[in-house]
């Protein structure tokens, strides 16, 4: 709301009030945006929200110890933006933005929590701390009854890009001496009395952050949608950012404001607690099973015999004799599987090696994924992450990718292992080998994608829960099945349900090729060489060729980009 020269007595005292509540919340908590503003000769001072404020009319937007002609205005982002929000929302928005403004200057509790709960102006943005989330939980925990309806605390997450304007630009670089050298752009530091702007604009280097970015949290009415906090912003911010030199686009994603609300289930999420449930029960039966028959049972899951009856004794051992479906239900037994799993096994040929292999990978994977999702998120000091990203002990992790290479490496060397070994005592069906692994792989796999397409995005809450979790729920909706018959990585692979799991198509593929390649060396070895050195070497020439056509990365090189 501009400040007004000619003004009824009413307007007037309105006008002061809101000022007054302002006032009383910069003494709150000292949480007013401290900006930069332009001042002429006769000590005029624009506010951003429209209009000249005099000299005889600063109260509350201008700090009264100010020098003359360097005025800092401390300016109240969050009372502009909300003031706003009543001139372009909708009429319930534009009603509940204007008490969240009268019960500001109350001091009322759910108002001075939601000015609480939204950022303020960043610190160590230069440094890279370019999200400011203020508190997520504050906000969602607001709610005071409006008349007939409940007006809850909404937390959006605004994004603004931030780019020197072209007047500040030519008049930068027109103060600059003649003799100055260009600045390198991939230059991690720059000299202190260079501008700021060479940090914070983005020059192409993708081993850095883009600091041109700001994430901004606000908390507003949850009668206010995306769209009017967006006009509202648009409305109040490129007025500020003209008076600081820059150019400032804003926008607001729908799925970045949330309100604290119960999410609907469908059949689908019984569905999965159902079949959790039926997991449950046949585990207990099967452990209590298991306690029943005692000490014994090991043996009797080891005698071949079976019986029309469920239980009948074999009395040449004087031990239950177990039917079919008996045993299978104790290979659910929880008692039974904490038995076997540290059990340790024959060292068949000196293998046993391969598990500590495998071990000291999948912990490598582990350190790597969670490197990438901290990448992904926000940072404190990206400026450390930049450093690294040039250090070559570094490199480790940012490479981890390769690390799963040990996992085709190991896979391939135990399959071509065990499956001649097998070779030679039995003749297994090829048809017979490829079933046993899908058998041994899909219905747990199958099971993690039901619980993405359902569950997942109900277990949490948070800033950008909304707008990463979503999505993945639902690709995984859409492309359920492409993970089912293992093709994830070629169809709609821009759309792949559980992005991580690319691995297993993949080696899956693999097993598909080399099986018949296994079978070849051993019934045809000389055939089987020469067709497994050109495969070897079309392995290499096909990404080669990909990569050197595509203007890809030879290495994927995991940076924020």
């Amino acid at each position: 709301m501009a400040a007004r020269v000619n003004t009824s007595h009413g307007d007037r005292h309105r006008t002061e009030s809101r000022r007054g509540a302002i006032a009383t919340l910069a003494g709150y908590s000292c949480i007013a945006v401290l900006l930069l503003s332009n001042s002429s000769a006769n000590g005029e001072v624009i506010d951003p929200r429209g209009g000249v404020v005099t000299a005889s009319s600063r109260v509350g937007w201008v700090n009264s110890e100010a020098r003359p002609h360097h005025h800092i205005a401390s300016i109240k982002l969050y009372s502009a933006v909300v003031e706003a929000l009543g001139h372009v929302g909708g009429p319930g928005c534009r009603n509940s933005s204007r008490d969240l403004i009268t019960d500001l200057g109350n001091f009322t509790l759910w108002a001075v929590q939601m000015f609480d709960a939204s950022a303020k102006f960043p610190g160590g943005y230069v440094s890279g701390n370019y999200y400011r989330l203020g508190d997520f939980d504050e906000c969602l925990g607001v709610q005071v009854d409006a008349g007939e309806e409940v007006l809850r605390g909404q937390y959006c997450l605004a994004r603004l890009h931030l780019e020197e304007n072209e007047k500040a630009r030519k008049r930068r670089l027109h103060q600059r001496a003649p003799e100055t050298p260009p600045l390198d752009p991939y230059a991690l530091t720059y000299p202190p009395k260079s501008s700021a702007w060479e940090t914070i604009e983005f020059k192409g280097d993708r081993s850095k952050h883009r600091k041109d970015w700001v994430h901004w949290a606000f908390c507003i009415p949850s009668f206010c949608t995306a769209h009017d906090l967006e006009r509202a912003l648009q409305r109040v911010i490129p007025e500020m950012g003209e008076e600081l030199g820059m150019d400032i686009d804003i926008s607001v994603d729908p799925k970045l404001c949330q309100v604290e609300t119960s999410k609907p289930w469908n059949m689908l999420d019984y569905a999965f607690c159902a079949l959790v449930g039926t997991m449950i029960l046949l585990s207990s039966s099967a452990t209590f099973l298991d306690i029943y028959l005692g000490p014994s049972s090991e043996n009797i899951r080891k005698d071949k015999g079976m019986a029309k009856k469920s239980i009948e004794y074999d009395q040449a051992k004087d031990i239950p004799r177990l039917s079919f479906m008996t045993n299978l239900l104790l290979c659910f037994s929880v008692k039974n599987n904490l038995i076997h799993l540290p059990r340790k096994r024959e060292n068949v040929g000196g293998l046993n090696v391969m598990f500590g292999i495998r071990f000291i990978s999948t912990i490598s994977v582990m350190i790597s994924h969670k490197f990438i999702h901290v990448l992904l998120g926000p940072l404190q000091n990206s400026i450390f992450v930049e450093e690294n990203n040039r250090n070559p002990l570094h490199a480790c992790f940012l490479h981890g990718d390769l690390v799963v290479d040990t996992f085709f490496t190991s896979g391939a060397f135990l399959l071509v292992y065990f499956l001649m070994k097998e070779l030679e005592r039995k003749n297994h069906g090829i048809f017979m080998i490829y079933v046993f692994r899908y058998m041994r792989l899909t219905p747990v796999f199958m099971f993690l994608v039901f619980f993405y397409s359902t569950l997942l995005n109900k277990i949490g809450s948070g800033p950008l829960w909304e707008k990463i979790i979503d999505p993945e729920r639902e690709r995984c909706w859409e492309n359920w099945w492409t993970n089912m018959i293992y093709v994830n990585n070629y169809v709609n692979p821009e759309r792949m349900c559980m992005s991580h799991s690319w691995y297993l198509p993949c080696d899956t593929h693999m097993f598909a090729l080399s099986v018949p390649l296994i079978l070849l060396l051993k019934s045809r070895p000389r055939i089987g060489i020469i067709l497994l050195s050109i495969a070897a070497i079309l392995s290499a020439v096909i990404p080669a060729i990909i990569t050197l056509t595509k203007g890809l990365d030879a290495t994927l090189l995991i940076y924020l980009e």
